[in-house]
């Protein structure tokens, strides 16, 4: 009978790490003798994590034999993942490996949060050619820029500093890092009266104290930087001791984590969003369960099969995309070169004067134009060589031809007034500092001068350049037009 026990026990905590109502379905009313199987064997594994939930509830994790290889196996993966992607030298590879691993994440984001947002639209913030202004949209653009911002630094160590940096890169709008002053609605205010209550969130007079050993045991070295993770972005989302943003900042947490652990700052585009709440039924009963119970294992268990399903599916994507680059550069065909015209005698032609483009008057930083010219009227700054050395050169959108594409019917649908050459020349001309000039219109979109002069200032108008002063001619360098 106990070697029988042990494997119900087992097969209840290893196999799969079941609750006890969901026992209850397969055992009915005789449920206790089997649930104090399960309960005893756990109890052999029991690891307290020094902090408690709202509820005043201990929180611990059940870490068994089996649990413990399926923790260092998940975290393999991740590890090999955030390597795989530090390593890919070839920009090309190395943006498509980003853009996939930002299209699961912004997805399940933004079906977390519900975030209406337009196939297009999602498209565009996916390869960095965002350029709309809409408010609804805000969290998804926030949390892009926390990803590249955090990926492109050093992994800071984990201390009571760490969250409110995150809400001010994920929330740049709000210089209050501090936790929220008020409730939403009374619901955890009732809560604090009712038996094993389920707290939606913590009353604001009780975070401090709540949050206070968050980051002592979330730097717990004991604990294998998984587990850490998957506390933080749990508790966060418990607590939700901001007054928005939270589920930004639990994700960004948990890969603050993994960053310092691996040394890597590519973690940051580790699929940690697998695992906040509301994406389905299980995770919901799970984030429940844990706040009962106080035993984070059932987050645990659903992060080692959601998280490391993410991960082979982007590995997978990762190592196609090599493959799909070189295939659509073979299927390519070149332009058929035309034959050179045969020679002309040649005959005398008029003397033409060169046209040289002199800056206007400049007064207040605006151009001065004549009354009889209509034209865009965009902000000109006088440009030095100095300027241009010392301006960084940003993060360039790499887009296949298709993108360049739907880039512009995006463009076209999200500012109508632009026309398709204006469109088609800003897609493939908007690196931060780089510097375009009026020349470059013209040749690319063979058209005239003039007609490229006034595209031109029409685009700095309308603030997708920065029109610039440089000696006797300008230049245009592309902004983050809305961002």
């Amino acid at each position: 009978m106990a070697n029988s026990s042990n494997q119900i026990a087992q097969k209840f905590t290893d196999e799969n790490y079941s609750t006890k109502n969901s026992l209850r379905k397969l055992f009915g009313a005789n449920i206790d003798p089997y649930w104090n199987m399960v309960n005893k064997y756990r109890l052999a594994y029991k690891v307290d994590l020094n902090i408690r939930t709202i509820g005043n509830t201990p929180m611990y994790i059940i870490l068994t034999d089996v649990i413990k290889d399926k923790i260092a196996k998940v975290e393999d993966k991740l590890g090999k993942l955030a390597t795989k992607l530090s390593s890919l030298t070839d920009l090309i590879e190395s943006s498509e490996a980003k853009k996939a691993c930002l299209s699961l994440e912004l997805g399940t984001l933004r079906d977390v949060l519900k975030v209406d947002i337009q196939e297009r639209s999602f498209n565009a913030l996916i390869n960095d050619t965002y350029l709309e202004n809409d408010a609804s949209h805000k969290p998804l653009v926030n949390y892009v820029d926390c990803l590249f911002y955090f990926s492109s630094v050093s992994p800071k160590a984990v201390d009571d500093s760490m969250l409110r940096e995150i809400f001010l890169k994920a929330v740049p709008e709000s210089s209050f890092g501090h936790f929220r002053s008020r409730d939403w609605d009374n619901t955890a205010r009732n809560a604090k009266y009712q038996v094993n209550a389920v707290y939606p969130y913590c009353p604001f007079e009780m975070i401090e104290r709540t949050m206070d050993p968050f980051a002592s045991s979330t730097n717990d070295k004991a604990m294998t930087p998984f587990v850490r993770a998957v506390l933080a972005l749990y508790f966060v989302n418990h607590v939700k001791p901001f007054e928005n943003a939270n589920e930004s900042v639990a994700s960004l947490s948990a890969k603050w984590i993994m960053a310092e652990a691996l040394n890597n700052p590519y973690a940051y585009f580790l699929p940690f969003e697998e695992i906040l709440p509301n994406r389905n039924q299980a995770l919901n009963e799970a984030y429940t369960e844990t706040q009962k119970t106080g035993d984070l294992t059932y987050i645990v268990d659903i992060a080692i099969k959601d998280i490391g399903n993410a991960c082979d599916s982007l590995e997978d994507k990762i190592a196609n995309i090599r493959i799909d680059t070189y295939r659509e550069e073979s299927t390519r065909i070149p332009e058929i070169e035309k034959p050179a015209p045969a020679p002309i005698r040649p005959t005398p032609t008029p003397v033409v004067e060169k046209f040289v483009e002199e800056p206007r008057e400049v007064v207040d930083g605006v151009e001065v134009i004549p009354h009889e010219e209509k034209k865009a009227v965009a902000p000109v700054e006088t440009l030095t060589k100095e300027d241009i050395e010392s301006t960084p050169i940003g993060r360039a959108p790499t887009l296949s031809d298709r993108e360049v594409k739907e880039y512009v019917i995006y463009l076209m649908e999200t500012e109508p007034d632009l026309n398709k050459k204006q469109a088609s020349f800003y897609a493939t001309h908007c690196t931060e500092g780089r510097y375009y000039t009026i020349q470059q219109f013209k040749a690319y979109t063979r058209c005239v001068y003039e007609t490229a002069r006034t595209s031109m200032d029409k685009l700095a108008a309308k603030g997708f350049y920065k029109k610039c002063a440089l000696k006797n001619k300008f230049v245009y360098t592309p902004t983050k037009k809305r961002r």
